[in-house]
Formats: structure tokens, sequence, C-alpha cells
């Protein structure tokens, strides 16, 4: 081993655990040296679950990443170390936002930090989060930044007495979770970091009025090379952000009914959105029950044929459980038609009158259908597909089509509640080896519950209905 190069040495050890490399020190001078080299460090990823994290903090000189959760035993050690990480995540809990700045503030010294995830779930000190929020906002030098804060309770976050100089834009990514009091903490980070932003994620519960957001619609609209938009919310004035030539990607959450008045700028949005190509509507329970945008997916259309590649209908699955029909059902039925480019379906229902609506003529792109069924009349398992009439007219219509189901292969045998085909028996050996192995791994690992997973159907020539209990399996 003497005579091998440091940069074959080097190669070697960066593959070693942690708990390898602190005993290489102990090994020679020459190998003692190299286990402290930045180049077997730098892949590392340590959390405070870690036993070795002490010590990796006192003589490791990088990391990949580093996660911990404040406050902490020993944490003064996280705002000194000289152990510069990539990746930060921090779980800032009360009494800690000073200390959590504090323990970003270094690792900004130490020029390392590109990814910063931040999540602040104080219960008690809720005042803090100013302290903790600016600071991260002024973080100078990040690629990525995700920021989730608690929504059991309101904050007061206010502009005043903020440094007029911005920090240089350098985010590509920037999560966090929108809602009225902490806009002007998301439009802050919006307006400083829009030169490079290209990623935005509002990952939000929508479950909120908008109509004091006046101004992250338009931050959003001038960013240049914004490609993809997640999990926004019905904000007013988003029909401006359909001049972002750029966005490919967008996923809107429609909530309550006080979104209603921004329902309208929404359409807009989607109408002149021409450079759409993946778009994902999300509703909630409040939404689909007061009718809130049920029909946005129209507006896609609405001028023409639609360009977009792929289209996703996400609808709480809780509250149609009980129920058969979704309001957005009949509106995506009628926009078909006009949706050429559509590659790529997916809902949360399993319509007859949606699979029968679709053939080559109408959306001849189209290769993935992918149901995630919420309905009572929805078939159980995926053996109850292969017995629906429609499902064998769809795939019989459309044969460069996949249709993929959420669900378990077939019913559990003990369930008094199996469907009929399950009952009869027939078609066991379809899905026989799958359902045995993912069963088998299921309860292997303590999970006595349905085997349920996204299933091909597969095209079989079945007969269009039930059979009875004298057919051939």
């Amino acid at each position: 081993m003497e005579h091998l190069p440091e940069d074959v040495l080097l190669t070697v050890m960066q593959y070693l655990d942690v708990p390898d490399l602190l005993a290489c020190r102990l090994v020679c001078k020459r190998i003692g040296g190299l286990a402290l080299h930045p180049h077997v460090w730098r892949r590392q990823r340590v959390s405070d679950h870690n036993r070795y994290l002490l010590p990796v903090l006192r003589l490791a000189p990088c990391l990949a990443s580093l996660s911990v959760v404040l406050p902490a035993d020993h944490q003064q050690l996280y705002s000194i170390t000289r152990c510069a990480v990539s990746s930060l995540s921090l779980i800032v809990q009360d009494g800690s936002a000073v200390f959590a700045a504090l323990v970003i503030a270094n690792q900004e010294m130490l020029g390392r930090l590109r990814n910063l995830d931040v999540r602040y779930w104080a219960e008690e000190t809720v005042a803090d989060a100013p302290a903790l929020l600016w600071p991260v906002a002024f973080t100078s030098g990040l690629v990525a930044l995700a920021v989730s804060v608690s929504d059991r309770h309101e904050y007061v976050i206010s502009t005043n007495s903020l440094p007029t100089a911005r920090p240089r834009s350098s985010l590509r990514t920037f999560t966090c979770n929108l809602r009225p009091d902490l806009g002007p903490f998301c439009d802050f980070v919006l307006a400083s970091h829009a030169d490079t932003l290209e990623d935005v994620d509002l990952e939000g519960n929508c479950n909120f009025s908008t109509s004091a957001l006046t101004s992250t619609a338009s931050l959003l609209a001038g960013i240049p090379n914004l490609r993809g938009l997640y999990h926004c919310p019905l904000l007013p004035g988003l029909d401006a952000v359909a001049a972002c030539e750029s966005l490919e990607l967008v996923s809107l959450g429609v909530g309550c009914s006080r979104m209603r008045d921004a329902v309208p700028q929404a359409k807009e949005f989607l109408r002149r959105a021409k450079q759409l190509r993946n778009v994902t509507l999300e509703y909630r329970e409040e939404a689909s029950i007061n009718g809130v945008g049920v029909d946005l997916v129209l507006a896609l259309v609405s001028s023409g044929p639609s360009l977009v590649e792929s289209l996703t209908i996400d609808i709480n699955e809780y509250l149609f459980s009980t129920f058969d029909l979704q309001p957005q059902l009949q509106p995506v039925i009628s926009a078909l038609p006009l949706m050429p480019a559509l590659r790529e379906l997916e809902l949360d229902t399993a319509s007859e009158a949606l699979l029968l609506a679709i053939t080559p003529a109408t959306n001849p792109a189209l290769r993935t259908i992918k149901l995630h069924p919420t309905e009572s009349n929805a078939p159980r398992c995926a053996h109850g597909y292969l017995h629906w009439e429609s499902v064998e007219t769809l795939l019989s219509k459309n044969p460069s089509l996949d249709l993929i189901v959420y669900a378990s292969y077939y019913c559990d045998e003990l369930d008094p509640n199996a469907c009929e085909p399950c009952e009869l028996g027939c078609h066991g050996e379809v899905w026989e080896s799958e359902w045995f192995e993912e069963c088998a791994y299921m309860l292997e690992h303590g999970d006595d519950g349905h085997c349920t997973d996204w299933i091909t159907i597969p095209r079989l020539n079945l007969s269009p209905v039930l059979i009875d209990s004298t057919a051939t399996p």
C-alpha cells in the first residue's frame, strides 16, 4: 500500500463510511493524513442520528450534507465547526431561531454551502421567526433554498429595518409554503433571485384567501428563466405569469371558496400560456364541494388546441371516497378532443365515460393513463378492471396506450367486501408472481394491509362483462 500513489488511495478512501475514515487516522501517518483530505469527505452525509457526529464536526474538513434538529446537546459545536457542508438541513424548534441563524452564518462563511433546508416548527416562540427567516433570506451563494414554517400559527414578518442591499442572485430552486403572513419573506426571495431562479415551489395548503398576496404573481412574472411553478395557489394577477416564455411545468392549487375571486385570472393564465407542456390541477375538499375552479382545464383549450403533453387532475382522495361524481370530470372529457399533443393523463377517477371518450382520433399522442380512483363504485383491485367493458374498449381502440391503476392486484380472499371477479376466483395467473412477491415483501416488513401498487392492465381479450361462476379461469 505504501507504493500506491496518493490519488489512488484518495479514490478508494472516498467510498469508506464515516467510522472507517475516522479509524484510518490511526493506521499510519500517511493514511492518517489522507483520512482528513477533503476529497474523501465531500460525499459523506451525516445527521444527528449518527453517533460519530461530534468527532466528524471536529475533524472532517467538509461534508456533502448535515442534518440536525435544534435545540440539541453539544449544539455549540454546530456554530463554530470548521467542517464546511454543501447541504444543510435544520429542524428548528422552540428557542432556537437565533442559534440556527448562527449555524447558517457559520456555514456561509466557510464558503461551501449551496443547499439550505430550514423547517421552523416552534410552538411557543413564534415571535422569533423573523430572527431566523431574514438571515436565511440574506444567505449568499445558495443554489437551492427550502423553507417550511408550521401552519399552526400566524407570524408577523415585516420588511421594516431590512438592509437596503439585497443578496446577489444565485438561487435556481426556491421552495416555501406560501401563505399571506409569509408573503413578505417569499416576495423578498423572489425579487432578490429573479435573475437566476428556474423552479419555484409554493407548497401551501391553499386553504386561505390569496387576496393579500398582491405582488407575488408580478414577481413570478419577472423571473426570465422560470421553468417550473409548483403548488401555486390561485394568486391575484396570475395571468401575468403567462408572459414567462420558458415556463413549461405548472401545478395550481385550488383551495377554499375565498379563492373564487382569483379563478378568472387563473383561467386567463392557462388560456394565454401556450408554452405549457406539463399541467397539474390540485383540488382541496372545499374547492370541489363549492365548485371553485372545477372547469379550469377548459381554459387550456379555450383559444384552440392545446400543446400540453401531460395533464394531472389531483383531487383530495378523502373527500370522494363515498361519492361517485367529481365535478372536474366532465370538463376533462370536454377538453380531451382539443388536446392532440397529450401523452400522459393522470386522474383520481375511474370514470367509464372518460375511458370511452379516448380514441386515437381525439388523442393520437396519448400513451399513458394513470388512475388513482377514489369513488366508491370504482373497481377495488386491478383484477376488477379486467372485467370493465370500458377498459377492454379503451385498450382495443388504443393499441399504443398503457392503462395504469393504483390498486391491489386482487382483493384479499378474507375481505368480506371483495369484488365479484375475485369472489369467482378467475385470472389468478395474470399477476400471480407479482402478487406473491409484493405481499411477501410487505408482510416481511410488518405491513399486513392491502398490497397496492401502480399496476399496468394487460390486454387479455376478455369478455366485456363479469364472468359467471361456470366460466373457465
